[in-house]
């Protein structure tokens, strides 16, 4: 249950802030959605009803079904787009790809990472400590800012603030190390959560934005 609610209250977290630092419009991870048709006139729908009825022999028509994306692919995932991809650190694995893409590790419970990707039309680098801090200082105690600094990831400018602070009804101090890279109108925010101590969890940071491809 403490891992559910650290991982579900980072997501809010991530985008809440995401909307107050970017100005971004809308989230972008690409879920494809149905379109529905107009209702037909009772009066056609029972013919139409009437007339199929008397082919039920008859084959369905087939239609091209486009092949689902696999985030995960020989160790590696990436967006749809394929436009941003990293390698996943051995043992973890993606566990939803809803509003933000959530990796966890059963051998690491109280640690787990986010993606989101989303539309903006303003400037990481005009992104301020006080925006990057402010969304996770009214929902933290014990609130510490470690590091904030503007840098760049691949070629593409970026933010990296490093914090930590107790969520409500955690008696152990989150770390968070989260990364906003931008390139052209879309922004990655990449947030790593450390619950509970692991000697491992930063190095495997780096691993994976070192392995980081922006197209």
């Amino acid at each position: 249950m403490k891992r559910y609610i650290c991982s579900r209250i980072g997501v809010s977290l991530l985008i809440s802030f995401t909307l107050l630092s970017a100005g971004c419009e809308k989230v972008g991870t690409e879920q494809s959605s149905t379109v529905s048709q107009p209702d037909v006139s009772s009066e056609y729908s029972e013919a139409q009803t009437t007339a199929e009825s008397s082919q039920t022999d008859a084959p369905p028509e087939t239609s091209a079904v486009e092949e689902e994306h696999k985030y995960i692919e020989n160790g590696r995932f990436s967006l749809p787009d394929n436009t941003f991809s990293f390698d996943v650190p051995e043992g973890w694995e993606m566990t939803d790809n809803g509003v933000a893409f959530q990796f966890e590790n059963e051998d690491s419970v109280n640690n787990t990472f986010n993606l989101i990707s989303t539309a903006t039309y303003s400037s990481v680098e005009d992104v301020t400590q006080e925006q990057m801090a402010g969304t996770y200082e009214t929902m933290m105690t014990d609130f510490q800012l470690i590091d904030f600094q503007h840098t760049d990831i691949k070629g593409k400018p970026a933010v990296y603030m490093n914090i930590s602070g107790k969520y409500s009804m955690m008696t152990t101090d989150t770390v968070i190390y989260q990364y906003e890279i931008q390139s052209g109108e879309t922004l990655y925010t990449l947030s790593f959560s450390q619950g509970g101590w692991d000697d491992g969890f930063s190095d495997m940071i780096t691993a994976l934005i070192d392995s980081i491809e922006i197209k």
